[in-house]
């Protein structure tokens, strides 16, 4: 009888052997012989690592028991839980990470897992990810056949997969169904299943290069998508922008400033999101700067169950990352979109001081709306307006521009995408740091009401 998932995912996968060269290979490839596997599972590649000091990283209790069962009496291998996005090491110490199996697919957000793992690795340390091509999943996932289960019933077993649309472009859904005279039982695991493009999006902010791509493995079809990484000599492979370089350039003085400036987010986010209090809610700052969400947050008695954040400047990034106070966060221009696939995940997001400097709020709404649960809520500040007629780029000195928007164009916004204006406040965001004048914001929380 199978009695839970960990108990279905071992009895399907235990004896699964078709990447094992390609994992040999890589970890030969190694340096050194300090390993992680973040989502150990049940043990599946204990057998491959027996020359190697490994890691063995598992989140799900249940998976957690099989694993140190068959890991017992190994003395080379060591079994620990802990979350992809927190692992329990000092930085510099691994030679390898290996997220194989669909592992990184369930290992959300990708983005903060592999910043994670940037941060453990040694310098020459490599990266292995093994995961499903989108393009052919459904087609290559879906079977049905006759088995016999552990306790000698035969049972008829089928396997689909199917994506979510209403959840978002790469979102599946893989049902396991047994049925046999005394049985019928159905198990299912959600996953977040990118292309390739998006990984290479990643990579590139993460100054990840690709060293080795593969894309078969168990068979010829090329239905998956087999990387190893290893982090870009140069810190960034990026150019700096106008904007990131004015926020580094104010890194050093930013919190002093906010406060010289009287700056909107600490009042506004006091007052009127006490209800969040004592909610655990899971939160996502974008625009976060040197942390002020998060520190706001906390200071009115806040306590996220997570809580990522992204800016556009390092700097800025590493007084946030200092604070302790995120679970996550990021370098990232979102310009270049919110590198966050999985729908439905956050409570709260909020977006102070940012909506100004990006070139297509129309899409940039819509994809945060993606990212809430429903019922949950995004509060973002816009340069505004009362008598402007038409939004368009405004220099306010070298390559800088923004955007600043009427209150008809704002609720436009907010309508297309289907999320309810909750809240629309027309105040004064702050004194400009330059010439001391009033500079006019309008805060709107808005509610996602449906799928």
């Amino acid at each position: 009888m199978i009695n839970n998932y960990a108990e279905l995912y071992d009895y399907l996968y235990r004896d699964l052997d078709g990447d094992l060269e390609s994992i040999k290979a890589f970890l030969n490839s190694l340096d050194g012989k300090r390993v992680i596997e973040v989502g150990a599972a049940t043990g599946r590649l204990l057998p491959v690592y027996s020359d190697f000091n490994v890691t063995l990283v598992e989140p799900d209790k249940s998976m957690l028991e099989i694993l140190r069962r068959r890991a017992e009496g190994d003395m080379t291998n060591t079994v620990v839980q802990a979350n992809s996005v927190k692992l329990p090491f000092e930085n510099d110490v691994v030679d390898g990470i290996l997220y194989p199996f669909m592992v990184l697919s369930e290992a959300t957000p990708i983005y903060f897992s592999l910043r994670e793992a940037i941060r453990v690795l040694k310098k020459n340390g490599k990266i292995y990810i093994w995961e499903a091509n989108p393009d052919n999943i459904v087609a290559l996932s879906n079977s049905v056949k006759k088995i016999k289960l552990p306790d000698g019933e035969t049972s008829t077993f089928d396997s689909k997969t199917i994506n979510i649309p209403s959840f978002g472009e790469y979102e599946f859904e893989t049902y396991f169904r047994f049925r046999g005279d005394l049985i019928d039982t159905c198990y299912s695991v959600r996953q977040v299943i990118p292309p390739k493009s998006f990984y290479e999006k990643i990579f590139k902010s993460l100054s990840l290069k690709i060293i080795k791509f593969e894309d078969t493995c168990f068979s010829r079809n090329p239905d998956k998508l087999i990387f190893t990484l290893q982090v870009a000599e140069q810190a960034r492979e990026v150019p700096v922008t106008a904007v990131e370089e004015l926020y580094d350039n104010l890194a050093e003085s930013y919190s002093e400033k906010l406060i010289k400036s009287n700056y909107i987010a600490g009042s506004w986010i006091t007052k009127n999101l006490g209800d969040y209090i004592g909610t655990k809610p899971n939160v996502l700052d974008l625009g976060c700067g040197d942390g002020e969400v998060g520190k706001i947050l906390s200071n009115m008695g806040v306590t996220p169950s997570q809580l990522y954040g992204f800016d556009i400047s390092e700097k800025m990034v590493d007084k946030a990352e200092s604070l302790s106070l995120y679970t996550g966060i990021g370098v990232y221009d979102l310009n270049d979109g919110i590198p966050i696939l999985k729908q439905c995940s956050f409570d709260l997001i909020t977006v102070f001081g940012t909506s100004e400097f990006l070139f297509s709020i129309n899409s940039f709404i819509e994809e945060a709306r993606g990212l809430l649960a429903v019922g949950g809520e995004i509060v973002i500040s816009f340069g505004y307006e009362r008598e402007l007629k038409k939004t368009q780029p405004k220099n306010i000195g070298g390559e800088v521009f923004i955007y600043n928007y009427n209150k008809d164009e704002i609720i436009n916004i907010f309508d297309k995408v289907g999320l309810s204006i909750v809240s629309f406040d027309e105040v004064i965001g702050y004194k400009s740091f330059s010439s001391n004048e009033d500079m006019p914001y309008a805060i709107i929380r808005a509610r996602r009401i449906c799928l």
